[in-house]
This record gives C-alpha cells, structure tokens and sequence, in this order.
C-alpha cells in the first residue's frame, strides 16, 4: 500500500502505533518497502530501528559476463540451490531490431524476482562469439548495464557479485565509482571490496575473474552479502 501511494505522488506517511508489534511492522515497512525514506518518531521506534538481531533483508545482484567453463560450472550451482531467480541475454536478444522491447520485458522479469526478496542473476549466453566478438562484446555489455542501473536505482540492494574482467570494469564506470577498494577476501583470489566516490560508495562488490573460486564460490559470495544487508563498511 506504501509504494502503490507513494506512484500516486504522496511522499509523508503517518503510520499510529499502539504495541510493540505495531513498531515491528513499521521498522519492517523502513527497511523492505524499496523506497529511500527518512524515518521519523518517537524514541520507541528509534530503539526498535536500532536494536539487535533484526533480520531485514536485502537482495544482491550476480552479474556474469564470463565464458570461461569453470565460471559457469560456479554459476549453475548457484541456480541449481534456487536461491537466486535468474535473467539470461542472449545474442538474438543483442543483435534484435526490437531489442528494447526484449530488454523491457527482461526488466519486468527481474521486478517481479526482487519484488520478491529474492537474489537476481543477470547473465549473458554461454555462446562462444566467433565473428565481430568486439562489437557484439560492447553490445552485450551496455545491454547489460541497462538492466543493472534500473534494477540499482529502484531497489534497495544489499551488494553486487560480479564475474569477468571486462564486465567488472564497466559495471564500475557505471556506477562513476572512483575505485573499488579492496577490504578481505571471500577465497584466495577473489576479493571482496567496496565502492569508493560516486553515488554508491560504501557499496559491497565482490569480482571473480576467470577460473577462480571453489565450485560454492557464487554461493559463499551471495551468502556474504546477504549476511551484511548492505552495511556501507568504511575503513
């Protein structure tokens, strides 16, 4: 009902409370209804906002722009413990006189799976490219990107996981991060870091590159992330 009034235009809510199951549910409306709102009241929703164990989630996004055979072996594992819902593009997709209609349409797809609390995947095709490999690189990567900056600036993300050199690179350039700052790692060679200047810093994102990582690599990293819920971790 929040989000449904505040496409109407409205944007102050009033919400009464009389218990402290009322408090719950307002802290649970703050923190999942995929809005950016300022919270406001009384020193008892102050404490509940703040108080330890909440459980509140946020989805990730795993972006896979990789080839390689062991990458994509990581990524089925993923898929195959159904913890994330999955958006594939493929070349007819790219290559489509009617491509935007495609891309809406996979937008709708990737809604109704965050709308839903659940991780999302965003991949292209496992297809080797023989013939104008640069160009149709370049096609699939501003496709890709299309979608991840909807999904990034209407939803409340707790971080990204990212696969592919070329893909992490531009994924960066399309955040306008100033670097990405490198905090631990998930498993040696795969970094975990965070995003520095830009709109998002502080933002969780974690890159594999080409073979690296156990087989649960995909899993350990959403895992991390969903553990965190998009803490901005500063350093």
């Amino acid at each position: 009902e929040l989000v449904k009034e505040y496409k109407k235009g409205k944007s102050v809510f009033i919400c009464d409370c009389c218990t402290e199951d009322n408090l719950k549910n307002i802290k649970n409306a703050i923190f999942n209804v995929n809005l950016k709102v300022m919270p406001a009241g009384s020193a008892g929703l102050f404490e509940e906002l703040f108080s330890k164990g909440r459980s509140f989630f946020l989805p990730c996004l795993i972006i896979c722009g990789s080839l390689n055979q062991i990458t994509r072996n990581q990524l089925t594992r993923l898929i195959d413990k159904r913890v994330a819902g999955y958006l594939e593009l493929d070349l007819s997709l790219i290559l489509s006189v009617e491509k935007m209609d495609k891309l809406k349409s996979l937008l709708k797809k990737g809604e109704s799976i965050l709308d839903k609390k659940h991780n999302l995947i965003i991949a292209t095709e496992y297809k080797k490219i023989s013939k104008d490999k640069d160009q149709i690189s370049s096609r699939i990567r501003r496709s890709l990107f299309y979608l991840v900056n909807h999904f990034i600036n209407n939803y409340q993300l707790g971080g990204i996981v990212v696969s592919g050199g070329d893909t992490a690179m531009s994924l960066l350039d399309a955040l306008s991060a100033r670097e990405l700052e490198i905090i631990d790692e998930l498993e040696p060679l795969v970094p975990i870091g965070v995003i520095k200047g830009g709109k998002w810093e502080g933002m969780i994102v974690i890159t594999k590159t080409g073979g690296f990582g156990g087989e649960d690599v995909f899993l350990k990293a959403v895992d991390y992330i969903n553990r965190n819920r998009g803490a901005k971790i500063e350093r």
